[in-house]
């Protein structure tokens, strides 16, 4: 068993290979999860990170990046709880706990959660690989939302969304354009791909944190060349929190402006909070 902030996850062992799903499942995706070792419904061989196996699910295959690719998809063993894909599986099933019981309506009908069903490590020695397995959202990617304008106004309610994951102490440090999904039919968005993400009470509206989020995401639109073209006037005005935070029960306490300092490459705090700003509320 597990340990999640809210909840808990089951590990099954078979030989050197271990499968795991959230606890609180209903016992016929349990027996169906357990089935899936004796087969090759999951197990397939992936030749990109993403695998769509046609069946409102995609698998999500583990490989190194940057200096590390030389491995592949092998990595060091810690123990089965340290494993990127139990990381990334705690980390969704956290954050939609968090998202389930907020009282911030426009939130909880705004976002479209991304399950994770259950995550499959296999062992050989020293080293593993990994794998899980979350339901398929539906939708196009933030850069192509944005080239296309698909929605006029969705600055600013991705600027909310962000406000909603500090506000929660939650940080993607790998917020870039392709985690995050515009779906026009139903009009929700959708966060994806958990791997690098933190959630600590301790650090709510984290300055240090929620800079290294937004600069992280600046790159990205940066790389798409989209930094010019996106409206940053729509990511949410002060005025326009403290009005949305009052709606919701929420006083304000203190807003800070925050700059990028270009020659130390650094977020720092500033007097001017027309473009970046983080703040500070207390619940009701």
């Amino acid at each position: 068993m597990i340990k999640t902030k809210f909840g808990s996850i089951v590990s099954h062992k078979f030989n050197n290979q271990y499968i795991c799903y959230d606890s609180s499942i209903q016992p016929i995706l349990k027996d169906r999860i357990l089935a899936s070792l004796d087969s090759d419904e999951f197990r397939l061989s992936n030749t990109s990170n993403f695998l769509d196996l046609n069946n409102g699910l995609i698998k999500k295959h583990f490989y190194r990046k940057g200096a590390m690719h030389l491995f592949n998809d092998n990595y060091f063993y810690y123990g089965l709880k340290n494993t990127r894909p139990i990381r990334e599986q705690k980390n969704y099933m956290d954050f939609m706990n968090i998202v389930k019981n907020s009282k911030n309506e426009w939130v909880t009908s705004k976002l479209e959660l991304c399950m994770p069903i259950f995550s499959y490590v296999i062992r050989s020695n020293l080293f593993y690989k990994g794998d899980i397995i979350l339901s398929k959202i539906t939708g196009e990617t933030l850069d192509k939302t944005l080239m296309k304008r698909l929605k006029i106004n969705i600055e600013e309610e991705v600027g909310l969304c962000f406000r909603f994951l500090f506000d929660n102490g939650i940080y993607n440090f790998d917020m870039n354009l392709t985690n995050i999904i515009y779906n026009p039919e139903s009009d929700k968005l959708s966060f994806i791909d958990f791997d690098k993400v933190t959630i600590n009470s301790r650090k709510i509206n984290s300055q240090n944190y929620s800079a290294r989020v937004i600069n992280k995401f600046s790159d990205s639109l940066k790389k798409y060349d989209l930094f010019s073209k996106f409206d940053w006037d729509k990511f949410v005005k002060p005025n326009k929190l403290r009005e949305i935070a009052k709606q919701n029960s929420l006083k304000f306490n203190k807003l800070d402006g925050v700059k990028l300092d270009l020659f130390l490459n650094k977020w720092k705090l500033s007097k001017d909070s027309s473009v970046n700003y983080i703040s500070n509320f207390i619940k009701t």
